[in-house]
């Protein structure tokens, strides 16, 4: 993927047939950036599986420290090996993000993008097939907890995608959430049952509405396989107030 910074160059050139061109997860990130600005100190990258959004974060916010939270053993060893040498500004965390620290239960499956604290739900919503393979508990951490630990005054760009865990984590940061310390929020989120007892959009939406966060925009929206009318699951950008000013 293109450097995010040459990406919003083009994006603020470019005329809206043009703007259209990139990909929707090139435009996740290139609003992130155009939203977080360029003075972005601090990011957390929940769910980091491979350290891929990490690393897309590392070369997008030259100045910013990247945590990036990974707690299932296989997917933290690579997303240490992926990151590599770019430890002078990205720490990998082996721990979960829930509601309380302590230890969580996550659920394995086929695909290692998948695991969750949550049971598989209903397949039908799937992208692909997916079947348990396994349980483990993992040390977990919160993310009020882990800014107290750490000193951290806020949180630039907090990007969660812990497949049905998001609603717990966002939980967790209620004290940064009310003091208005988290300045944007990129979060996958479901509109159909994929996991059971999951949290859906409109739930999400709802808490972070009511701690003045403003939904921005959907991205790589995924429909159902037998359906395409369907919407299963997208990436969404929640914006808070630090961001909402109005001239």
């Amino acid at each position: 993927m293109a450097s995010i910074a040459t990406l919003v160059r083009k994006w603020l050139h470019a005329s809206p047939a043009d703007r259209s061109e990139l990909s929707s997860r090139q435009q996740l990130f290139v609003d992130q950036a155009r939203i977080a600005g360029g003075q972005t100190r601090t990011i957390f990258d929940v769910g980091a599986q491979h350290g891929q959004n990490a690393l897309q974060y590392y070369r997008d916010f030259p100045q910013a420290r990247i945590f990036a939270f990974e707690p299932v053993p296989e997917n933290l060893a690579r997303t240490r090996r992926e990151v590599g040498a770019q430890t002078d500004r990205i720490e990998v965390i082996g721990s979960a993000v829930g509601e309380a620290v302590g230890t969580l239960e996550i659920n394995l499956n086929s695909h290692d993008g998948t695991h969750s604290r949550l049971q598989i739900g209903d397949t039908r919503y799937w992208a692909a097939p997916v079947v348990p393979t396994g349980k483990i508990s993992v040390p977990a951490t919160t993310i009020d907890a882990f800014m107290a630990e750490r000193a951290l005054a806020d949180i630039d760009v907090l990007s969660m995608d812990i497949q049905g865990g998001e609603m717990p984590a966002l939980r967790g940061a209620e004290q940064a959430l009310a003091a208005g310390r988290i300045g944007l929020i990129a979060i996958e989120v479901s509109f159909k049952p994929l996991y059971r007892d999951l949290p859906l959009f409109w739930e999400i939406g709802d808490f972070l509405a009511k701690r003045d966060f403003n939904l921005f925009g959907l991205y790589d929206c995924v429909y159902a396989p037998a359906n395409n009318k369907v919407l299963s699951w997208a990436d969404a950008i929640f914006v808070g107030p630090r961001h909402q000013k109005l001239q």
